[in-house]
């Protein structure tokens, strides 16, 4: 709006939210698109006052009907009896200047490009180099400091293969002076955004034009306060040089700041980079001497090592252990897209930094930046191991399953986190392990890792009594150090029942004088363990002559294994006297050692075999007196008969001594 004859330009700057690296348009402070008027009008620039209130002016050779110069109109405007009269011009320039007005509006989309107002030149002699085409008569006033502006237009040429038009735009400081914007002048005919159509003049005849919209190669930056527009048309030849302008456009193309932090998360006194992201707009149009300061966050300090770095052209300045980050006279060159500088920072404290735009100070041609975060936590990685076991059999063959479980405890990532194997006990191989996520891996806090083996129980395992298995877990922080390595060890203890059992036969149940009866000891481990020395001991025997020696197999003392057994036998020949008994009977034991040392016998196996009488001779025998009885009395009477002698010897003797 107008204030006091001037034109007030509202831009303040604000943070930025385009995404870093990636230039996003210039922003609008003012735009001059000759619209305000009838449409078919036809009036020269200096009658014309914009939208917002501006007039505008130029040198008269510029502004000239008869010169066929400063027209503001469309294609459908009639023509002034004034118009393109001088000499040398040819019968159709106006026809051409509407083709020219028309070429514009088709390459700003206009609805209607037969409407599109633009401002004309169609020129009849030549004029002096370098004067104004274009001269805003209040002064804008930009009430945002230390900005970047610029300038854009969309221009238009016929003729090209004479003199070309060649624009230039200048900012006017109060006073007058002069400022030149761009490192050289637009030429509509070369350069390389224009395009090429063919379009209708007013008289419906085609006319070839170059048009494009040119953007300055470069920008100024403005302190704030007042300033004017002037675009001059360096060459004033007037074969050729024959163009039209519209929408003139004051830029605000202040580059934006962004911001980040990496890593976002880190130990007490650990490093992160702050990064420092300059993107230019996308005009990509030079600036110099952009800068800030950024005041850190109390308790966020420049690292002892501060690693200044990136890509920009610029004079950082970030002492070790300071709070603030300087940087000036940044620049970029035309056509750049995107700048970094890095600095490392850290802090002696657990807490949470917020950097943003309230920290910064002397910004100076930039947009601020968005806040950013960092955390620095407590040092507190921990890796924890739990090691299980399924099946606790005593029988060899059984298959235990172990379990391995890391979970990170901790309160920061772990990265590279494995699970191996330790010390194992077992007489076997533990398989290989299996793991429900391929390690090593990284566990957030909370997440665990599981691994899985099996391993198939041997009998020397059930000997010794236990198996122990042993693992160990294994991890970095967050910064690649390697964690105390964390070990769990887990044992299957096997309940022992060490026993043998004997049994004892024989080869008849009833015999006779003179057989031979075969007895056979199978001994057998019944028991869960080895047992060693394994032998059969009698433990008694009614027999009146000797048992035949034993006979082992296997040979005696054995060593067996669960199930194994072990078999004896020995032989016995019937006597007169068993027979006078009347059976024979045949205890035993089997005993060994355990695993450990320890007696193991089995209960007392006996086995009885009934001995027939002896015979009865008949010959010695009659009237039913059995001959025996007779013996015996007759035998009774010998032996009297002889202890009387015995003793009438004895007493004959006693006399002989007295």
């Amino acid at each position: 709006m107008m204030l006091g004859g001037t034109l007030v330009l509202s831009a303040p700057p604000s943070a930025a939210t385009a995404e870093p690296g990636v230039p996003e348009a210039a922003e609008l402070l003012y735009e001059e698109n000759f619209e305000n008027r009838a449409t078919g009008s036809n009036m020269l620039l200096t009658e014309y006052t914009g939208a917002m209130g501006m007039t505008y002016t130029g040198d008269p050779y510029w502004i000239s009907r008869p010169n066929c110069n400063g027209f503001i109109f469309d294609q459908t405007s009639p023509k002034d009896p004034q118009d393109c009269l001088n000499d040398g011009l040819p019968a159709d320039s106006y026809n051409t200047a509407t083709a020219l007005a028309y070429a514009l509006g088709a390459n700003a989309g206009a609805a209607d490009p037969a409407t599109n107002a633009a401002a004309t030149s169609y020129t009849a002699s030549s004029g002096g180099d370098n004067l104004v085409m274009f001269q805003t008569e209040s002064m804008l006033n930009l009430q945002a400091a230390n900005r970047f502006i610029t300038f854009s237009v969309d221009a238009a040429a016929v003729n090209c293969w004479v003199t070309h038009p060649l624009l230039r735009f200048y900012l006017v400081k109060e006073g007058g002076e002069e400022i030149p914007v761009s490192d050289s002048a637009i030429d509509p005919c070369a350069d390389p955004r224009t395009k090429f159509m063919t379009v209708p003049a007013q008289n419906g005849q085609t006319r070839d034009v170059w048009v494009g919209t040119f953007a300055a190669d470069s920008s100024l930056l403005v302190e704030g306060g007042e300033l004017g527009i002037v675009m001059r048309n360096e060459t004033g030849n007037g074969i050729g040089n024959d163009g039209a302008y519209d929408n003139i456009k004051v830029l605000d193309v202040s580059p934006h700041l962004d911001k980040s932090f990496s890593p976002e998360t880190e130990f007490v006194g650990g490093v992160s980079t702050l990064t420092l992201t300059v993107t230019n707009t996308a005009e990509l149009a030079a600036k110099k001497g952009w800068g800030f300061t950024d005041a850190l966050p109390a308790g966020l300090v420049v690292a002892d090592t501060p690693n200044i770095g990136g890509t920009c052209t610029a004079n950082v300045q970030a002492a070790a252990g300071g709070s603030e980050i300087l940087v000036a006279d940044g620049e970029f060159e035309a056509g750049a897209v995107s700048c970094t500088i890095t600095v490392d920072v850290t802090s002696s404290a657990a807490a949470v930094y917020e950097n943003g735009p309230d920290n910064f100070t002397n910004l100076v041609g930039l947009d601020p930046p968005d806040p950013a975060v960092v955390e620095f936590l407590p040092n507190d990685p921990e890796l924890t191991l739990e090691k299980t076991v399924e099946g606790d059999s005593a029988t060899a063959g059984e298959t235990l399953t172990y379990s391995f479980v890391a979970t990170n405890t901790g309160n920061v990532a772990l990265t590279d986190v494995a699970i191996s194997e330790g010390d194992f006990s077992g007489a076997g191989d533990l398989s290989a392990l299996e793991c429900d996520i391929a390690a090593p891996v990284t566990l957030a806090p909370g997440e665990a890792l599981t691994c899985t083996a099996t391993y198939v129980v041997q009998q020397s395992d059930v000997d010794r009594g236990s198996v122990t298995n042993s693992a160990t877990a294994t991890g970095d922080d967050p910064k690649g150090n390697p964690l105390p390595p964390v070990e769990d060890e887990t044992a299957v203890e096997f309940e022992q029942t060490p026993s043998l059992a004997l049994t004892k036969t024989a080869s008849a149940d009833e015999v006779e004088v003179g057989d031979t009866v075969a007895y056979t000891f199978t001994v057998e481990n019944d028991g869960n363990v080895t047992v060693s020395g394994v032998e059969v001991e009698e433990t008694a025997f009614s027999g009146s002559g000797e048992l035949s020696e034993l006979e082992c197999d296997p040979a005696a003392p054995a060593t067996l294994a669960p199930g194994e057994t072990l078999m004896c036998t020995a032989t016995y020949e019937v006597q007169r006297a068993d027979a006078v008994a009347g059976s024979i009977t045949n205890a035993a034991v089997a005993a060994g050692e355990d695993p450990h040392g320890e007696q193991v016998e089995s209960p007392v196996s006996e086995v009885a075999v009934e001995v027939e009488p002896l015979p009865i001779d008949k010959s010695l025998t009659r009237t039913g007196v059995a001959v025996l009885p007779i013996a015996v009395v007759a035998l009774a009477g010998c032996l009297g008969g002889i202890a009387m002698l015995l003793l009438s010897r004895r007493r004959g003797a006693e006399t002989v001594i007295e």
